[in-house]
């Protein structure tokens, strides 16, 4: 972990003699650090929910918490397009 965060440091240019006091800080986040900032930054009408695979084999099931389920088949699905997951 350590290595992986040094050439990290390096790779975007920050000092080596900061990394100690940066993984400090994350280690320090806490499962109430991250609802906090999910809450503020993902409300639910801004949340979006993918699931890839058969959707013949899971759809039923997952309508009945999430009535607005919108299958997109696979040939009309466009990742590269910026509204390929629009409503």
């Amino acid at each position: 972990m350590v290595c992986s965060k040094w050439a990290g440091s390096v790779s975007f240019r920050r000092a080596a003699r900061n990394l100690g006091r940066r993984i400090d800080a994350l280690q320090a986040v806490t499962a109430a650090d991250i609802q906090r900032y999910a809450k503020t930054w993902f409300p639910p009408e801004r949340r979006r929910v993918v699931v890839a695979g058969d959707a013949a084999k899971f759809a039923d099931a997952l309508k009945k918490t999430a009535p607005e389920l919108r299958p997109i088949p696979l040939g009309s699905l466009d990742l590269e397009k910026g509204d390929g997951l629009s409503r």
